[in-house]
């Protein structure tokens, strides 16, 4: 497969502390090579990015959830594109390509193999890399936690980011950096279940609702991400006051607020240590000292098993690993065994539905929340 990223979604990266700083490039639609278009950032954009080590300046930087993508599986990729520097001094520094992937932890490697020459004033001709899964090519710059440090072939596999750095610099480097047509060939989308559109299949997610029962609830807002490059008009699911309907027969309560069927979406593969990656939005929300957690649920038993993590209470980025064991679970109701649950149509008692609900809620909540992004897979096992 191969994608041409949307050059207005790349940004440019300012550190300020613990605080993301993003800065949306500059387009010129005729700037590039053979007056096609270009984007650009300059060093009144990017700044020294201590924390990495050594310290790096992520002068170009691209997220797939900034166009409601999941992250991207980039082993054994090859990438293409065109860069061109004007004024651009690297202070004795090189430029690299490199990955970055928030799975459990957020670790960024750097493609130290090949320096990327940048001509001056004028554009050149295309750059080619081939993103192999070898660690002696790469040199790991950060590890937010060193529990979750994730290896190069998992960093790869589960890329929530990617871009342009320069490391090896003696002071801020100065100038402009400017990239034209870049394009990854590889299989990027294949290998994840489901990734949710919710502006073609929203009304295949449910809820459990005072007024109609389990029913179909989709409304259309605008939101502004919280990435202030971002602002755009999003379909999504939102669930309001009036569709929080506490289920009190079980013990705990739980209130169900978006789920969807297995045949309608992951067609029941298997679930087991599937990526789960979710943007979700909450306006007002009182949970009434409930807390949002993953289930999935095999009907016919009544079995609904729910990942622990607590998932959290504001706007942004939900993701976690679906491991099989059962500490990381609850058994909120049934006797169904827990990975067979997850083995969907692979197991004895694969799940029919699965989603988010509100555990223990001591009144039904208020307020609103929602999905605008929801990717499921692939399997991730930590290779090498």
């Amino acid at each position: 497969m191969k994608i041409t990223t949307n050059l207005l979604s790349w940004g440019s990266y300012e550190y300020i502390g613990p605080d993301d700083k993003f800065h949306q490039v500059h387009f010129d639609e005729q700037g590039g090579p053979d007056g096609k278009p270009c984007i650009w950032a300059d060093d009144t954009m990017w700044s020294i990015d201590t924390p990495e080590s050594p310290h790096s300046i992520l002068g170009l930087i691209y997220y797939p959830f900034w166009v409601l993508e999941p992250p991207y599986d980039l082993r054994n990729a090859m990438v293409e594109f065109h860069l061109r520097g004007d004024g651009l001094d690297l202070k004795g520094g090189k430029c690299f390509f490199w990955v970055h992937t928030s799975t459990l932890g957020s670790t960024r490697w750097h493609y130290n193999r090949y320096p990327l020459a940048i001509s001056d004033g004028t554009w050149d001709k295309p750059l080619r890399l081939y993103l192999d899964t070898d660690p002696k090519s790469w040199h790991c710059s950060f590890i937010s936690d060193p529990l979750h440090a994730r290896s190069l072939p998992m960093t790869l596999k589960a890329c929530s980011s990617f871009g342009f750095s320069f490391i090896g610099f003696s002071e801020k480097v100065t100038g402009k950096l400017s990239l034209s047509e870049f394009t990854i060939q590889a299989d990027i989308k294949t290998n994840w279940p489901y990734n949710a559109d919710f502006s073609k299949s929203a009304n295949r997610w449910l809820t459990v609702s005072r007024r109609q029962g389990r029913q179909i609830s989709m409304q259309s807002e605008t939101i502004q991400d919280r990435i202030e490059m971002i602002e755009n008009q999003t379909i999504h699911l939102a669930y309001n006051t009036d569709d929080f309907l506490p289920i009190t027969d079980s013990a705990p309560s739980f209130a169900y607020l978006g789920f969807v069927h297995a045949s309608q979406s992951t067609l029941g593969e298997n679930l087991c240590n599937s990526f789960l990656y979710v943007r979700q939005y909450v306006k007002n929300l009182d949970l009434k000292n409930g807390t949002i957690h993953f289930f999935v649920e095999h009907a016919r038993s009544g079995t609904r098993w729910v990942f622990r993590v607590e998932n959290i209470r504001e706007s942004g980025t939900i993701n976690m690993i679906l491991r099989p064991e059962e500490q990381y679970w609850y058994r909120l109701s049934g006797t169904a065994p827990l990975e067979s649950v997850l083995a969907g149509t692979s197991g004895d008692n694969g799940y029919d539905y699965f989603g988010f609900l509100t555990m223990a809620p001591q009144a039904p909540p208020t307020g609103t929340w929602g999905l605008y992004q929801f990717s499921i897979g692939p399997r991730l096992i930590e290779e090498g």
